[in-house]
C-alpha cells in the first residue's frame, strides 16, 4: 500500500492528487446514503415478516384445534355406528346390506369418476370423458331421486356425495374446452376428431349440423393459425419456413375434405358408429340424423371461400417474406409436389375414393387446390417481385456522373488509332460507344439481364403450375419494364429542362469576345473555345441524350425483355438486332438486306423469318419515347450552338466591305466563250471568285467541325436536317439584312460575290430540302423544338417554316432576285452560266470539308461545266492511276465491282450511320470526284457503296 501511495505522489500532480481524494470522499459519502436507505428499507420489510410470522402461529393454533375437534367427532361416529350394527332380524339384515352395497357402489364410481375423466383428458380421449361425464349424472339422479326413508337417511349420512358430485360438475367446461382445442390441431387421425365432435354433440344437447358447421370454423382457425404464425420466430432458412407452411395448408385443406367426407357424408357415418352405444348405455336421446347433402355443398363452398380470404390476406404477408422470382417458383413447385404425394398415399393407404369423388361429394365440382388456393396469391406475389426488380433498376448515379464527367470530343476518341485494337473496340467506336456509354449500357443490360434471369424460371419450366399464366407474367414483366424506362426518361427529361433553363442564362451572359473573328481563321473555329460555359452544358445535354439512344438502340437485354419470343438472332450479327433501323422500311438498305438473307441467310448469321420478324408495340413504344428523348437533347444542342454561331457570320458580314474595288485583285482568270457582231465565236477573259468568302466557309466548317466533334456518324438524320435547317435560316435571314441595309455600300464585284456567296451555301445546306411536312423526321422534329423554344418565340411561324420547304426556295429566290436586282441586267445575263459553273467548282472543291452536311442532297454529281468555260488545269504529274476513295465518305465515289458484297462484315454496320467528318483536308478533291457515273454502273452498285454513300439515312 505505501509503495502505491509513493507512486501515486510521483506520477501526479499536487492538484490531481486533491481532485482524486474530493472525488473518493464524495463517492464515500454516496455510498453510507446508500446503505442507510438500504437499511431504513430493509428494516421495514423486517417488521412485517415478524407480522407474518406471528399471523402464521395464530392460524396453526386453530387449525390443531379444529383437527382435535374433527377427531373427537370421528370417534363419536364410530361409537353410533358400534350400536346401530347391533344383530336384528335375518330378513331385515339382508335387505339392509343389499341397499349399502348398492349405494355404495355408485357413491365409489362418483369418487372414481374425477380420476377416471382426468385420465381421459390426459389421453385426448374426449369421447370417454364424455361418457364417464353422462355416466356420473346419471347415477347422481338416481342416488338423488331415492325416496326410502333408510336409503334417504343413510345418504343424509355420507356428506362426501354432494362435495364429489360438486367436484364431478366441473368438467363439462373442461371437456368442451380441451375438444375445441383439439380439433385446432392438424395432421390428427380422423377418429380424433369424430370423438372430440361427439363430446361436443353430447354435451350441449347439440345437433350434427351444428357441429358441422363448428368443425369447418376450428379448420379456419387452425389455418389462421398456420398463416399468422411469425416465420421470424421460427429457426431455419425463411424459404425453406414459408415452403414448409403453405405444405401444411395444402395438407390442412386436403385433410379436411377427406375428414368431412369420412364423418358426415361417406356410407359408413363415423358419428352414429361411435354415438350409438353411447346413447344406447345412457339411455340419452339426441338426433343424430345425417347433414342433409345441399347443407354440406352451401357449407362447404361458403368455407372454401373464406379460406381463399384467408390465404389472400395473410399468406400475402408470408409471401412477402420470398425475394426472388426463383424461390418462388421452387416453393409452388414443391408445394404442389408434396399436395400430389400426400393425395396419392392417402388414397393407397386408406382405401378411400379419389380426390376428385370426395371434392364432387362435397362441393359437387371438382377442386383443383393450386388453382382454388394459392393460384392468385403466388401470381400476385410473382407480379410484385417483377414490379420491384425492375424498379431496382437505376441509373441515377450514372447521370449524376455527367456533371463532371461527360464525353466532350467523341469524334476525335472514335477515329483514334491507338495501335492494334480489339474487334469489339472497333464495333464499339463504330456504333459511337464511348467508354461511359459503354459503361452505362453494361450497368443497364447487367440489370435486365438478373432479372430476365430470375424471371425465366417462371416461363421455362414445364412442370411450373404457375406457366399457365405465363402470358399474364410476361404482360406484367413489359408493362414494369415500360414503366422502368418511362421513370429513366422523366428523369432525363427533367435534368433537361433543368439544363436548358440554366443555358438560356448562359447564353445571355456569355459575350462574344471582339478578338474572334471568321474571317482571321483559315480552318474554322472551336465552338467548345469561343463559348467555353455552353459548350460544357451543352455536352452535358448531348450525354442525357446519348444514353438514351445508346439503350434503345444497343441494349439486347431491352429487347429480349419486351420482345414476346425474347431475343431473336445470332451474336455474330449485332447490327441485324431485331428492331434494327437497317431493317426499317423507311431504310434504303431494307431492299438489299433482304434480298441477301433470302439468298445465303447463313453468311449473314440470320434467317428469312428473322428478317420479316417484327417487334413488339412495348418496344416500339419505349423505342419511340427514348429516341423523343434523345431527339430533344440533340435538337436543343443544334439550336443553341447554331445561333451562337450566328453571331460570328453576323459580325463578319458587317464587317466585310462590299464596295471594295480591290476585291477583283485575287479573283481567278477564266475565258469564256462569247458570240461577236458577225456571229463569230471570241474568247474573253473574266475574273470571278475561286471560292466564297473565307467567313462563310469558316462558318460552314466550323459547323462541320462541331458535328465531328461529337461525333458525326452518330447523329440522328431528323438531328441533321434540322441543323441544316437553322443554318439555313440563319444564312438567309443574315444575308437578306446585309443585302436590304441602306448604309451597306455594294459595287459590282461585291454583288458578284454575294451571289456566289448564297448560291455555295444553299448548295450546301441544300439538304434541308428532304425535311418535308409529313415525313417521320418532320414529326420528330416538330415534337422536339416544341419542348424547348422559348415563350417569347414565335413558335407558330418557327414550325410553319419548318412544315413548308418551298416557302423556304421562295425566301431563297427571293435573296438572289433581290442581289440581281442591283446588278446590271446585261452583267446578270452574262455572269449566269460562269457563276454557276464556279460555284460548282467552289462547291467539288470544299464539298468533304462539310461532311454529313452535304450528304443528304449531294450536288453537281453528275453534273459537267458548261461549253462556254474551259476546263480547269492542274499543275500535277500523275503517276499512279487514280483509286476509289475510302467508300465510307459521305460523297459517293465511282461504284466498286460487285463481287466486293462480302468485304465488309455486317457487324460493323450500325444502324442510322452519318458519315465521319475528317479533320479538314484542304486540297482540292482529285478529277475522279467529277467523273459521270453511268446508269449501268449505278444499277451495279454493290452493297457496301451503297452502305458507304447512304449513311446516316
Amino acid at each position: 500500500m505505501d509503495g502505491e501511495v509513493r507512486k501515486v505522489f510521483r506520477t501526479h500532480s499536487i492538484d490531481d492528487i486533491r481532485s482524486q481524494e474530493s472525488t473518493i470522499r464524495r463517492d464515500i459519502e454516496q455510498k453510507k446514503q446508500e446503505l442507510r436507505k438500504l437499511v431504513g428499507t430493509r428494516y421495514r420489510d423486517l417488521i412485517d415478516s415478524a407480522d407474518s410470522i406471528i399471523q402464521m402461529r395464530v392460524l396453526s393454533s386453530q387449525l390443531l384445534a379444529k383437527t382435535q375437534a374433527m377427531e373427537s367427532h370421528c370417534n363419536s361416529l364410530t361409537h353410533r355406528r358400534n350400536k346401530y350394527n347391533q344383530p336384528r332380524n335375518s330378513n331385515h339384515t339382508g335387505s339392509t346390506q343389499s341397499t349399502e352395497a348398492s349405494l355404495a357402489r355408485q357413491i365409489k364410481s362418483l369418487v372414481d369418476t374425477p380420476e377416471e375423466i382426468w385420465s381421459a383428458l390426459e389421453n385426448h380421449d374426449y369421447l370417454k370423458a364424455t361418457t364417464l361425464y353422462l355416466k356420473a349424472e346419471r347415477v347422481h339422479a338416481t342416488l338423488v331421486h331415492l325416496t326410502d326413508d333408510y336409503s334417504v337417511k343413510l345418504l343424509a349420512s355420507v356428506p362426501l356425495l354432494s362435495r364429489q358430485w360438486a367436484t364431478v360438475t366441473q368438467f363439462p367446461p373442461k371437456i368442451l374446452s380441451k375438444s375445441r382445442f383439439h380439433l385446432l390441431q392438424n395432421h390428427l387421425d380422423r377418429s380424433e376428431y369424430a370423438g372430440s365432435l361427439s363430446a361436443i354433440l353430447l354435451l350441449e344437447r347439440s345437433s350434427p349440423y351444428k357441429i358441422f358447421t363448428e368443425f369447418l370454423q376450428t379448420r379456419n382457425r387452425a389455418l389462421y393459425q398456420l398463416l399468422s404464425e411469425d416465420v421470424s420466430a421460427s429457426q431455419g432458412d425463411t424459404k425453406t419456413i414459408i415452403r414448409d407452411r403453405f405444405c401444411s395448408i395444402i395438407k390442412l385443406i386436403q385433410e379436411a375434405f377427406y375428414d368431412i367426407h369420412a364423418i358426415f357424408v361417406s356410407d359408413a357415418l363415423m358419428l352414429p358408429t361411435l354415438l350409438n352405444p353411447i346413447l344406447k348405455e345412457q339411455s340419452f336421446s339426441i338426433d343424430i340424423s345425417p347433414v342433409h347433402q345441399d347443407t354440406i355443398h352451401k357449407n362447404c363452398l361458403d368455407w372454401i371461400e373464406t379460406c381463399i380470404e384467408n390465404i389472400k390476406t395473410h399468406g400475402k404477408v408470408l409471401l412477402e417474406k420470398i425475394q426472388t422470382a426463383r424461390d418462388l417458383h421452387a416453393v409452388s413447385t414443391v408445394v404442389m409436389e408434396i399436395e400430389q404425394q400426400h393425395q396419392a398415399d392417402r388414397e393407397n393407404s386408406m382405401k378411400i375414393p379419389d380426390w376428385n369423388a370426395i371434392a364432387k361429394s362435397l362441393v359437387n365440382k371438382e377442386v383443383d387446390l393450386w388453382n382454388i388456393f394459392l393460384r392468385n396469391p403466388f401470381v400476385t406475389r410473382a407480379q410484385e417481385i417483377i414490379s420491384s426488380s425492375f424498379q431496382k433498376i437505376n441509373l441515377t448515379n450514372h447521370l449524376n456522373a455527367i456533371k463532371e464527367d461527360q464525353d466532350q470530343n467523341v469524334g476525335s476518341y472514335i477515329w483514334s488509332n491507338a495501335g492494334e485494337e480489339r474487334i469489339e473496340t472497333t464495333k464499339k467506336k463504330s456504333a459511337g460507344l464511348t467508354p461511359q456509354l459503354s459503361s452505362v449500357l453494361q450497368f443497364f443490360d447487367s440489370q435486365l439481364q438478373q432479372v430476365n434471369q430470375d424471371l425465366e424460371t417462371l416461363f421455362t419450366d414445364p412442370s411450373s403450375r404457375m406457366l399457365a399464366d405465363a402470358e399474364q407474367l410476361q404482360k406484367t414483366m413489359k408493362e414494369c419494364c415500360v414503366k422502368c424506362v418511362k421513370n429513366l426518361t422523366d428523369d432525363v427529361d427533367t435534368r433537361l429542362r433543368e439544363l436548358h433553363s440554366h443555358l438560356n442564362k448562359i447564353v445571355l451572359s456569355e459575350k462574344l469576345s471582339p478578338t474572334v473573328s471568321l474571317s482571321s481563321s483559315s480552318t474554322g473555329v472551336d465552338y467548345p473555345k469561343i463559348f467555353p460555359r455552353s459548350a460544357k452544358i451543352l455536352d452535358q445535354v448531348l450525354s442525357l441524350g446519348r444514353i438514351c439512344k445508346t439503350i434503345y438502340m444497343h441494349s439486347e437485354q431491352l429487347k429480349k425483355t419486351l420482345n414476346t419470343a425474347g431475343q431473336a438472332g445470332q451474336a455474330g450479327s449485332p447490327s441485324l438486332a431485331r428492331g434494327s433501323p437497317l431493317l426499317s422500311k423507311s431504310s434504303p438498305l431494307r431492299g438489299p438486306l433482304l434480298r441477301t438473307l433470302a439468298k445465303s441467310p447463313n453468311k449473314l448469321g440470320a434467317s428469312r423469318s428473322f428478317a420479316r420478324e417484327e417487334n413488339s408495340s412495348e418496344l416500339v413504344d419505349v423505342t419511340t419515347e427514348l429516341r423523343r428523348v434523345s431527339l430533344f437533347s440533340s435538337s436543343l444542342w443544334a439550336h443553341t450552338f447554331i445561333s451562337q454561331l450566328g453571331q460570328l457570320l453576323q459580325q463578319s458580314l458587317s464587317k466585310d466591305d462590299f464596295n471594295d474595288p480591290s476585291r477583283s485583285g485575287s479573283w481567278e482568270e477564266m475565258m469564256v466563250s462569247v458570240e461577236g457582231d458577225d456571229d463569230k465565236t471570241i474568247e474573253e477573259k473574266i475574273q470571278l471568285p475561286f471560292q466564297p468568302s473565307s467567313y462563310l466557309l469558316a462558318f460552314l466548317f466550323s459547323i462541320s467541325k462541331e458535328i465531328h466533334r461529337i461525333g458525326s456518324h452518330t447523329v440522328d438524320k431528323s438531328v441533321m436536317l434540322y441543323l441544316l435547317h437553322e443554318v439555313s435560316e440563319k444564312i438567309v435571314s443574315q444575308y437578306t439584312a446585309i443585302v436590304n441595309a441602306d448604309e451597306k455600300k455594294m459595287n459590282k464585284e461585291g454583288l458578284i460575290q454575294l451571289l456566289v456567296d448564297v448560291r455555295f451555301a444553299f448548295d450546301v445546306v441544300s439538304g434541308r430540302k428532304a425535311l418535308i411536312e409529313g415525313s417521320k423526321e418532320h414529326r420528330e422534329i416538330n415534337a422536339a423544338i416544341k419542348l424547348f423554344r422559348d415563350e417569347s418565340i414565335d413558335l407558330k411561324q418557327v414550325l410553319d417554316g419548318l412544315a413548308q420547304p418551298a416557302q423556304w426556295n421562295v425566301r431563297v429566290n427571293n435573296l438572289v432576285q433581290t442581289i440581281e436586282d442591283k446588278l446590271d441586267p446585261i452583267d446578270v445575263a452574262f455572269y449566269q452560266s460562269p457563276l454557276r459553273d464556279c460555284v460548282m467548282k467552289c462547291y467539288l472543291r470544299t464539298a468533304l470539308l462539310f461532311g454529313s452536311m452535304v450528304h443528304y442532297n449531294t450536288q453537281y454529281a453528275n453534273s459537267k461545266p458548261s461549253k462556254s468555260s474551259i476546263q480547269e488545269q492542274h499543275n500535277v504529274l500523275t503517276l499512279s492511276n487514280v483509286v476509289s476513295r475510302f467508300s465510307l465518305l459521305p460523297v459517293s465515289s465511282p461504284p466498286l465491282r460487285p463481287l466486293l458484297v462480302p468485304a465488309i462484315p455486317l457487324s460493323l454496320a450500325t444502324p442510322q450511320l452519318s458519315s465521319p467528318n475528317s479533320s479538314a483536308p484542304s486540297s482540292p478533291v482529285n478529277p475522279g470526284f467529277k467523273q459521270t457515273t453511268q446508269a449501268k454502273s449505278q444499277q451495279q452498285q454493290s452493297f457496301v457503296n451503297k452502305l458507304g454513300s447512304m449513311f446516316g439515312r
